[in-house]
C-alpha cells in the first residue's frame, strides 16, 4: 500500500488570500480554531529562500510559544517536514535541512535566513530588540500587545540586503 503524502499549505480561501497578499502590514482575524496560527507559520516560508531573511514571531509569554502543541512545536514539525532536519541529514551524509536552535527558539533555513520566536510581556521587554534588524515581524494574538510595542518593532524592520519586501503581520 502506498503511503499518503501530506500536503502543507493553506487549507481555506481566507488562508490563501492572506499568504498571497503583498501589503506592508496585514491583519488576519478569525475565531479560535480558524487556522490563524497555522497560516502564521506558513507565512515565513515565502521568504525562506532569502539568506538575509530575519523574521521574528511574538507571543505575550514564552510559555505560550513553547506550550505543547504551540507555535514552536508546530514550526519545528512543519519546517522539518518541508526541509528535513540538518542534524539528521548530516548523520546520513547529506546536506540541507533546517537547524533548530532550541535554546534561542530560533530556526535557520537551509538558505541561511532565520526565524526567531520571542515574547513581549511588558514594555521593558522591548529593550531586548534594541539594535535588531528584522525583515518580517508577526504578532500572534496581536490584541495582547500595545500600540507602543508594535510601533517600536516597526522601527526594527530594516535590511538593505534582504531580497524580499519587509512585512508585519
Amino acid at each position: 500500500m502506498q503511503e499518503e503524502q501530506e500536503i502543507i499549505g493553506p487549507s481555506s480561501p481566507k488562508q490563501s488570500l492572506m499568504l498571497n497578499q503583498f501589503a506592508d502590514t496585514a491583519i488576519l482575524g478569525g475565531a479560535m480554531g480558524s487556522g490563524k496560527s497555522y497560516v502564521s507559520l506558513l507565512y515565513p516560508l515565502k521568504f525562506a529562500e532569502d539568506p538575509h531573511f530575519r523574521g521574528i514571531i511574538f507571543r505575550k509569554t514564552t510559555g505560550e510559544i513553547t506550550a505543547q502543541g504551540g507555535l514552536w512545536e508546530n514550526a519545528c514539525e512543519i519546517y522539518t517536514k518541508i526541509y528535513g532536519n540538518a542534524e539528521e541529514l548530516r548523520k546520513q551524509g547529506k546536506k540541507g535541512g533546517i537547524k533548530i536552535h532550541i535554546k534561542d527558539l530560533k530556526i535557520t533555513f537551509p538558505a541561511g535566513g532565520s526565524l526567531k520566536f520571542s515574547f513581549l510581556e511588558a514594555k521593558r521587554d522591548l529593550l531586548k530588540h534594541q539594535g535588531a534588524a528584522y525583515t518580517f515581524v508577526l504578532f500572534d494574538e496581536a490584541t495582547h500587545f500595545t500600540r507602543e510595542m508594535i510601533e517600536y518593532l516597526i522601527k526594527r524592520m530594516r535590511s538593505a540586503r534582504a531580497k524580499h519586501k519587509k512585512q508585519m503581520v
